[in-house]
């Protein structure tokens, strides 16, 4: 017999045996193969789904225009990925998103599209990596659904897309529980020691992502070093995991902690950011409503400031101050305490998402998307209000079959969360888990219709009113009642002014007027755009209503103030209006006496009304305040040679000269003045 002749029998023979057995050998690769494909179609849904939402929303003021939030963590990334290099600012939040943008940036030349293409990208692999972890703890039914509810979770493409770390926190949370599901499991010591390796990298990821992470963390390590003491080689497995973890993630934490230490000039090594302090204060103290409602801006920086109040000016210190005020208010007044606390769960299960400094549904006018995947109708909010109640029948209906660490993580996140304060965004992470949970219940609602279970149809729409219920009627709260669309524009529009997109900023700032008339630095902005467009009695016009909010309202700062009145006074000059304008020099001055710059000015404005020795004075004034200042020499080289006084001015013309050598119009005039010739009225 040939080599190909016994081939093709042998190949017959095992054909034959198959088919007598039913073909069930091959069932187990069959089925590998076809939840490879799943899990590949979740990921193409998902990722087309995100791109589409991307396409919708590029019409957005903000869709390549970062800001609050985003804005710093772009800034922040632009200083490394350019040159400029870490800032004591980099440790203000935490760690690894600024420094993943950074690296992002370094390659796409900080494209906000392309970076928001990434994340996306990144997101549809978290619903894939949802499949599998549902797949992996009950089974594919649950897994699959659980992966679609996350493909077209609203609340989550959208923090996905945007340039916060909310995404990567996502992606993490699924990621650290299939790693403790998976480390649960007997498994060879080598096998365990390597995932104890990888979960110690992952966590230290989460933790410097999002630092709620860590009680979570923390009880899912004692859990698995509880599970594997308990198993055949106990102690030697956990301690070979113990050790796998930390070799895992003492390297990046001492990186990091170097890092920090290094920049913030301080023997500590700090992981953890520096904004932890004040944000826990936020959320815990006697007038946490106002707290809440504290918007970018003078009251903010009024409360940022208060460690500086009391000589503390180190970032560190700044943080121990305020852990140490909210210390001081739970023990004064714990009942309030807990009652927050309380309140602050109650807000958690609102099937709202409740903003921080963007509201998900502004975006409503800009992603036909947003609005069918994320919407609310009175106190009901979609897709939470829906997933809630769900995930509440999983766990009821199957808690025996759920690993212990996603029961975990469903208690201590939300708890780290609950324990600070409530927004939509910090909700995000849990999102995937509850899913799964919700898959769970989805599927056993339809089982209980397919066997006709009354009974049990009647608990589980009780069950499910009552979650709903307590996710409906509370509220408004603090969040809510505030109106974040002026803001966004405001956003946006200083944005392009602080690049010099001035064109672009302009009707940003004209829309962001229309919404809040009112608004003081609003105004004197669109009033120094309209100067530089040329646009001039438009620009008086918004002076002047600043010069009026000032009036009625003592919180406009001084500095806001005496730049008004400086730009009213130039754009009154500009149209020959001297009076006025030195009128507004003059208002200036009484809050700025030493402003040696406004005297030079209005010195000018003086001298073109020919008050020759009233500008004189003025600018020997500004001289006594700044004796460096070059335009006060030369304007009152120019008065005293106008007068006559030729000697001063000579001296003071010699003195624009030795200070700047290469000013023309100086040397010009002295010249002229040399030889004689009498000059020009200014």
């Amino acid at each position: 017999m040939t080599r190909a002749k016994a081939k093709h029998t042998g190949q017959a023979k095992r054909k034959a045996e198959r088919a007598a057995r039913g073909g069930k050998e091959d069932m187990p690769a069959r089925r590998n193969w076809s939840g490879f494909w799943i899990g590949v179609g979740i990921f193409a849904v998902a990722l087309l789904v995100r791109l589409v939402y991307l396409v919708d929303l590029s019409d957005s003021p903000t869709y390549d225009i970062p800001i609050v939030d985003s804005r710093t963590y772009d800034e922040l990334a632009r200083s490394v990925a350019f040159g400029e290099g870490m800032k004591r600012d980099f440790f203000w939040q935490p760690f690894f998103y600024p420094y993943f943008l950074s690296i992002v940036y370094r390659f796409n030349d900080a494209s906000v599209a392309g970076t928001r293409i990434l994340q996306v990208l990144l997101g549809a692999v978290t619903c894939m990596l949802t499949y599998i972890l549902g797949k992996r703890i009950l089974d594919r039914r649950t897994g699959v659904l659980a992966g679609l509810f996350t493909a077209l979770c609203g609340p989550l493409i959208f923090f996905e897309a945007e340039l916060v770390a909310s995404g990567w926190a996502a992606f993490w949370s699924v990621i650290l529980l299939l790693l403790f599901v998976h480390a649960g499991v007997k498994r060879p010591i080598w096998l365990s020691t390597l995932l104890c390796f990888l979960l110690g990298v992952a966590g230290i990821l989460c933790i410097i992502t999002r630092p709620t992470f860590l009680p979570f963390f923390f009880w899912g390590c004692a859990w698995l070093a509880t599970t594997m003491l308990r198993g055949e080689d106990g102690w030697l497995r956990t301690t070979c995991g113990a050790l796998a973890l930390a070799a895992g993630a003492l390297p990046i934490a001492i990186s990091v902690g170097s890092i920090c230490s290094t920049i913030m000039n301080t023997a500590q090594l700090h992981i953890l950011p520096a904004s932890g302090g004040i944000n826990f204060y936020v959320g815990n103290n006697p007038d946490t409503r106002g707290s809440i409602s504290l918007r970018p801006g003078k009251e903010w920086d009024e409360l940022a400031q208060l460690p500086a109040q009391h000589g503390i000016h180190d970032p560190w210190g700044q943080q121990k101050f305020f852990y140490k005020k909210t210390r001081e208010y739970i023990f004064s007044q714990p009942l309030d305490f807990l009652g927050g606390l309380l309140g602050k769960a109650v807000q958690f299960v609102s099937s709202r998402e409740i903003p921080r400094n963007v509201d998900i549904y502004l975006y409503h006018q800009w992603s036909l998307m947003q609005r069918v995947l994320t919407w609310k109708v009175s106190g009901f909010g979609f897709p939470f209000g829906v997933l809630l109640p769900l995930a509440v029948l999983g766990v009821v209906y199957t808690w025996r079959r759920l690993p212990l660490p996603l029961l975990l993580f469903v208690v201590f996140y939300p708890l780290a969360v609950i324990l600070v304060f409530i927004s939509a965004r910090y909700r995000v992470p849990i999102l995937p888990a509850l899913c799964i949970l919700a898959a769970a219940g989805c599927l056993a609602v339809i089982q209980a219709i397919q066997a006709q279970r009354w009974p049990r149809l009647g608990v589980m729409a009780g069950v499910s009113a009552g979650v709903v219920l307590l996710s409906l009627f509370p509220g408004p709260f603090p969040a809510e009642e505030q109106d974040f669309e002026p803001e966004l524009y405001f956003g946006a529009a200083y944005r392009q002014i602080s690049i010099e997109r001035h064109d672009e900023a302009l009707p940003l700032l004209r829309q962001a007027l229309r919404l809040d008339p009112d608004n003081v630095e609003g105004n004197a902005n669109l009033g120094n755009l309209l100067l530089l467009a040329g646009k001039t009695d438009e620009a008086i016009t918004h002076y002047i209503k600043v010069l009026e909010l000032s009036r009625e309202s003592d919180d406009v700062p001084k500095e806001m103030m005496v730049a008004t009145h400086d730009s009213l006074a130039r754009a009154l000059s500009s149209q020959r209006q001297l009076d006025a304008a030195a009128a507004q020099y003059r208002a200036a001055l009484r809050l700025a006496p030493n402003n040696a710059r406004l005297h030079a000015d209005l010195a000018l404005s003086l001298m073109r009304l020919e008050r020759t020795d009233e500008g004189i004075a003025e600018y020997r004034t500004a001289l006594r305040i700044a004796s460096d200042l070059v335009q006060a020499h030369m304007g009152l080289a120019i008065a005293l040679q106008y007068v006559g006084r030729h000697d001063e001015a000579v001296a003071e013309y010699q003195e624009v000269l030795r200070r700047e050598p290469g000013h023309a119009e100086a040397r010009k005039r002295l010249n002229a003045l040399l030889a004689g010739r009498r000059p020009r009225q200014p």
